[in-house]
């Protein structure tokens, strides 16, 4: 997709592209999120905060190892279930965005992120 690095990243309608069919724990989302958070600045100079990473199907398909092993959710949908997007370009993938996660995250944000990318309980 290659967006604007000094942009805002995706448009409401764009998909996001997450790796992995099965649910993700809370447990699992918040060990991520905590590395994410630690990982400083990306390319535009935005902290990559706590939370997730998702790109856009290109990228996904360039970059993945099975580009089929994902799910996708429009960038509304990450937004109006209560999570910001963070457009976060790094070196290697420029399309990358962060989901901003709750610090702790909880059974209940983990089931709404999973939610929003279609992954059942």
């Amino acid at each position: 997709m290659s967006y604007d690095p000094q942009g805002s990243g995706a448009a409401p309608d764009d998909p996001l592209v997450r790796r992995g069919m099965a649910r993700k724990s809370a447990t699992r989302l918040a060990r991520q999120a905590a590395l994410a958070a630690q990982g400083g600045v990306a390319r535009n100079g935005i902290a990559f905060g706590h939370g997730v990473s998702v790109t856009s199907p290109e990228a996904n398909r360039v970059l993945a190892r099975d580009p089929a092993n994902a799910v996708r959710a429009m960038r509304r949908q990450f937004e109006e279930a209560g999570f910001e997007v963070r457009y976060t370009p790094t070196h290697s993938d420029c399309d990358h965005h962060t989901i901003i996660l709750p610090s702790p995250v909880t059974d209940e944000v983990a089931s709404r992120l999973n939610t929003v990318l279609g992954r059942s309980p």
